[in-house]
């Protein structure tokens, strides 16, 4: 005999983190919303018959996302001993809220891949079941749009990171020109165009800018001294010239005194 339930094991999709646990989740059986949280039993983590979610045909479990994410691949794992035909429909909306891609499972198999042919951003994701399921853990791995980041990638990449692309945690992948450090907030006072991904950074080896530097201060150091010696060479005559003067006129004194 066949069982009445078709559970469904896991729904993960192939990318950075699982992003379900950063979305409103939202539940829709006839036309009325429930109000429950039992759906929490399939995004702790646990794949466990006795932590599973149940939910009723034409029933509809929605995944809204505050920012879009990137995804690729989604992938539905069911229960490998089910007898029971699986039956639902999994869209997806772009941030303007239109469908950009529709599938529809209608199988036996336990596994269930679902490729996103899609290079834009998702928004949201809506999981209708035809079949009442047993949902023991949902999981959807992927990151935030470019530029963005943080768990609801509401925080925006340092515009010192280079293109504005950062982590998860907000370290940007590589610096722009003259920058350093995970944030790249560090300024450098001289630096190669070598750089690693982690920046740029500082170049001692000598370059011909810091020799024609260095060359001027030695030059300007030998001029500056001269002129200073010229001036006290002056002076020293001058003086010496000055007191000669005189001793000459006070003996021309003296003599015409005593005549």
């Amino acid at each position: 005999m066949l069982s009445k339930f078709a559970p469904i094991c896991r729904v993960r999709v192939n990318g950075g983190r699982n992003v379900l646990k950063e979305s409103r989740v939202s539940l829709f059986s006839k036309g009325k919303q429930l109000t429950t949280d039992e759906y929490k039993l399939a995004l702790d983590g646990n794949i466990n018959d006795y932590n599973s979610f149940y939910i009723e045909q034409q029933t509809t479990m929605q995944f809204t996302f505050l920012w879009p994410r990137i995804m690729k691949q989604l992938l539905l794992y069911t229960c490998e001993n089910c007898t029971e035909l699986n039956t639902f429909q999994v869209e997806f909306y772009n941030f303007e809220n239109v469908i950009i891609f529709t599938k529809v499972i209608d199988s036996f198999s336990p596994l269930h891949t679902i490729n996103i042919d899609y290079n834009g951003y998702i928004s949201k994701i809506v999981l209708n079941s035809a079949t009442d399921l047993f949902l023991l853990e949902i999981q959807a791995f992927g990151d935030c749009m470019k530029r963005r980041y943080g768990v609801d990638c509401d925080l925006i990449c340092s515009i010192t990171c280079y293109d504005q692309d950062c982590r998860f945690n907000g370290v940007c992948k590589k610096c722009v020109q003259e920058r350093t450090g995970d944030f790249c907030m560090d300024s450098i006072p001289h630096f190669s165009t070598n750089h690693t991904g982690d920046g740029y950074h500082d170049d001692p080896s000598p370059t011909p800018q810091r020799q024609r530097m260095h060359s001027l201060n030695l030059g300007e150091v030998i001029i500056i001294s001269v002129l200073v010696l010229a001036v006290i060479i002056t002076v020293f005559l001058s003086c010496y010239t000055d007191r000669y003067c005189l001793k000459n006129k006070n003996i021309g004194q003296s003599t015409y005194i005593d005549e």
